[in-house]
């Protein structure tokens, strides 16, 4: 639905449009955050459409965390993140 819909518009823009460091990792949990504090409802719903095999909800979950991944590959490449640390 639109509510997700925005919430991967941000992610995929802060994904794209800003250098990956710290800070870009921060702002997108709390962006991530924020989306679940005034969407309570969602981690019910998306609960239900695994249970019910909707996989619109996977894919684009799957596709949010491999732009991340690869955002926390870059910032460790660039040396802006730590190496330890595991980015998947």
């Amino acid at each position: 639905g639109h509510v997700m819909d925005d919430y991967r518009r941000q992610q995929e823009q802060l994904l794209t449009e800003r250098t990956p460091d710290l800070s870009l990792v921060e702002d997108s949990m709390v962006i991530y955050f924020r989306f679940l504090q005034r969407n309570p409802h969602v981690v019910r719903l998306w609960t239900w459409m695994v249970i019910e095999g909707d996989q619109q909800c996977a894919t684009m979950m799957r596709e949010l965390t491999r732009a991340g991944v690869e955002t926390l590959r870059r910032a460790q490449a660039s040396g802006a993140m730590r190496t330890d640390v595991d980015p998947e």
